[in-house]
């Protein structure tokens, strides 16, 4: 295809929720042209609607594009899985020194997925619970680009990968949870507004926490006497909420405690970035919800709240430095809430706007 070869390729599988943020982030904060990008879809078989919300060029993918494709300035994958594997793997099958400009934006999604299948195996074995299959292992044997946070991630990918060193764009997320523009106005709005309650939210989404954890989280605050001080936001759907309504309902019933429960639909991101931006403290789950949260800090809404030495305690301590409640178990979220007056969420902003600025100046080199 005619100009490819002058343009900096995304490569994305359809359902893909993050490739447009990235895009439109790399093009919205930088003085780089969009008219050097362009975003390949890669269908699956189970087809998902892709909907386009920037203003990009984009170009359904198909093997007779292969050609073309690996004389690209740049092949960019938003992580590495069982199905962009493949077409990465025919690209190098094509052309071997087209290794060289392949760069995988690397999350910790996967990384906890490797590292657990090697310590299991002590090597990388296909494992397709885990969605790492031989395509996805032979894409890892190349001396591929890693974009992802070097002090975080760097040893335990070079140890599932068994090399001595491996090549990293140290940057960390750049995008909000919302496309840059609608990001920008939103906080506009919400920056002003006056929080008429404390409001504790429980996880990034539906899931993050079920039945056992949510009601140890409920008596920390009931043992402290402090139940009564806030407003608790739930994203809990199915049977986990139902279970949640009947205990809340015991309590107000029987033990006359006056537990104020939110259950937040599944919804848009405008709404539900909206309702993180009214929240005082955010109690994150162990691994997830990183884009989240780091959006909730750069506003400065509240303090974050992670279990002592999970991967998002490392992120936001070793990446984004921020100070945040770092609880050992659930009964004690409540004592550490009370005291947690010091944080200065304002500090905490700063350093999450450094961590991006930073990055962004480390990935405008790669596509200029």
């Amino acid at each position: 295809m005619k100009g490819i070869s002058n343009k900096h390729i995304f490569m994305c599988i359809e359902g893909d929720n993050f490739i447009q943020l990235f895009v439109d982030a790399l093009v919205s904060k930088t003085n780089l042209n969009k008219d050097d990008f362009a975003i390949v879809i890669i269908p699956l078989k189970t087809r998902h609607p892709f909907n386009k919300v920037i203003d990009a060029e984009f170009i359904d993918y198909n093997e007779s594009l292969i050609p073309d494709l690996v004389n690209a300035k740049s092949l960019t994958f938003m992580s590495l899985n069982n199905w962009n594997s493949v077409v990465l793997n025919k690209l190098v099958d094509q052309d071997n020194k087209i290794v060289n400009n392949i760069f995988i934006f690397i999350g910790d999604d996967e990384i906890d997925r490797w590292n657990k299948n090697f310590n299991i195996n002590t090597f990388l074995k296909e494992d397709e619970s885990q969605h790492i299959s031989s395509e996805v292992i032979k894409a890892l044997s190349y001396r591929l680009n890693f974009i992802m946070a070097h002090k975080y991630f760097y040893d335990v990918l070079k140890k599932i990968l068994s090399v001595d060193k491996i090549n990293v764009i140290d940057a960390s997320i750049i995008f909000d949870i919302l496309l840059t523009d609608q990001s920008e106005k939103l906080f506009h709005i919400v920056k002003s507004s006056f929080k008429k309650d404390e409001k504790i939210l429980l996880g990034s989404k539906a899931g993050s926490f079920g039945f056992r954890a949510t009601t140890k989280i409920f008596n920390s605050f009931y043992k402290l006497e402090t139940i009564d001080n806030y407003k608790f936001v739930c994203l809990n759907q199915g049977m986990h909420k139902i279970a949640l309504m009947l205990y809340i309902f015991f309590l107000r019933l029987f033990k006359k405690i006056n537990l104020q429960v939110e259950f937040f639909p599944t919804t848009d991101a405008l709404t539900y970035n909206s309702m993180v931006s009214s929240i005082s403290y955010f109690i994150l789950q162990n691994r997830g919800g990183a884009s989240t949260a780091r959006n909730f800090a750069k506003w400065g809404c509240g303090v974050l709240c992670v279990m002592q030495d999970s991967p998002n305690s490392g992120v936001f301590k070793d990446v984004f430095k921020i100070n945040l409640i770092d609880f050992e178990n659930y009964d004690e979220i409540a004592y550490q809430i009370k005291k947690s007056k010091h944080i200065d969420v304002k500090q905490n902003k700063i350093k999450i706007m450094h961590e991006e600025s930073r990055s962004i100046g480390v990935l405008s080199k790669i596509y200029a």
